[in-house]
């Protein structure tokens, strides 16, 4: 499988070449999204109305195309001292594992949802430890898969498996 190397907010990693990294870049409340990547025939957009206000948290829809077979990965920032009060992998709520990425603590769940997630497909998510800033800031690959799974979570994981995180920039 032919690769491409991405690199978006800090975070570098190698994704397959038929997929397309979309940068997006608009900072909610806590949760800046960074970008999406999209499988074939798969897309994403994040469109923010008129009263979008950056970090002031209203005014943004994201919106996916999901066809059978294809997969969304939403990559975010998010930063706030008061949305963790301990380390990333601890505690964990129910149905998150510990897991390291990049050399950083990480947590994993295979089963997944938040306001942006659409209602077909099962959504995964691991939430990865910023470097040097933990647990204050933290980085959320949250990937949503339409249809066969198998072939699809390997070439997200073999993402992850290359990702590399700078140093911390102030969200």
């Amino acid at each position: 499988m032919a690769l491409i190397h991405g690199e978006v907010d800090g975070l570098s990693f190698d994704y397959p070449a038929d997929w397309t990294l979309t940068p997006v870049g608009h900072l909610k409340h806590y949760e800046t999204v960074l970008a999406f990547l999209t499988s074939p025939q798969a897309s994403a957009i994040e469109s923010c109305g008129p009263d979008y206000e950056p970090g002031l948290g209203a005014g943004c829809e994201d919106t996916y195309s999901l066809p059978a077979g294809s997969a969304v990965v939403r990559l975010s920032r998010w930063g706030e001292p008061q949305l963790r009060n301990g380390p990333i992998t601890s505690p964990l709520p129910a149905g998150w594992q510990p897991l390291t990425i990049a050399g950083q603590p990480a947590a994993y769940t295979g089963d997944y949802s938040d306001f942006s997630t659409p209602s077909s497909g099962q959504t995964v998510a691991w939430l990865i430890a910023a470097p040097g800033s933990e647990p204050w800031v933290f980085y959320a690959v949250v990937a949503t898969i339409n249809g066969p799974q198998t072939s699809t979570m390997t070439q997200i994981e073999a993402m992850l498996a290359t990702l590399r995180i700078a140093p911390t920039v102030a969200p």
